[in-house]
């Protein structure tokens, strides 16, 4: 599996403002789910950008249909 986790990162506060004020308990279903990939430093998760844009973009494509 590769990862795309370069560019900038968001801690989880930032990344759920970045996707739109979704709840912490909504972006840790996507994380379980592996739909958005994160990774740990310590105790602390962050989540790249290019993650975010990524699920981001998917969801655009799906309101679409």
């Amino acid at each position: 599996m590769t990862t795309d986790l370069e560019g900038r990162s968001f801690n989880i506060a930032d990344a759920r403002k970045y996707l739109g004020g979704i709840s912490q308990p909504q972006l840790y279903k996507l994380f379980k789910s592996g739909r958005i990939q994160s990774y740990k430093i310590g105790n602390r998760r962050y989540v790249a950008q290019s993650q975010l844009d990524k699920f981001r973009d998917e969801q655009v494509e799906v309101a679409e249909w």
